[in-house]
């Protein structure tokens, strides 16, 4: 199979095969690759590749700053990054809570077409202090997963 050149129609799917050929690639790899896929597809072809109602984004941490513990674990969104994203959530998605959606389910009501939510992993101090506030400007609702041994640095120690 003959790769396309960087630049070339059918560049990203020439990528995306050859990711599924070769099994060498390692797991950070593969995930910007498919995230650079990711960011070609349109939104609505990708929702209908999705073939759900309900798309679930989540992140891990949001900031300016070199985080030296994370950075080395997954890549991050800079705060401008993130509105642009909450923005553009916002225009074409339902966004509810994680309270709404088990109260949907529960209730076996359903779910609008186009729904998301939106989850931290983590608990990260950004959470609080760079995506908080930008949640309340733009009015979206969010879920954050706590990692509770870590809170104080008590699972960071052998004692």
């Amino acid at each position: 199979m003959k790769m396309h050149q960087r630049g070339k129609p059918g560049g990203f799917l020439a990528a995306a095969i050859m990711i599924g050929i070769n099994t060498r690639m390692d797991k950070r790899s593969i995930r910007q690759s498919m995230r650079k896929l990711a960011e070609k597809v349109p939104p609505k072809f990708l929702m209908r590749l999705i073939g759900r109602d309900l798309v679930g984004v989540y992140y891990h941490v949001v900031s300016d700053d070199a985080i030296p513990h994370i950075m080395h674990l997954y890549d991050y969104k800079s705060p401008a990054l993130f509105e642009q994203d909450l923005i553009y959530m916002k225009q074409h998605f339902n966004l509810i809570g994680y309270d709404a959606l088990s109260e949907r389910l529960s209730n076996r009501t359903g779910l609008d077409r186009k729904t998301a939510i939106i989850t931290f992993d983590d608990g990260f101090s950004q959470c609080f202090s760079v995506v908080r506030p930008l949640l309340l400007k733009h009015q979206v609702p969010c879920t954050f997963f706590i990692t509770t041994d870590y809170v104080d640095n008590r699972g960071m120690s052998p004692d």
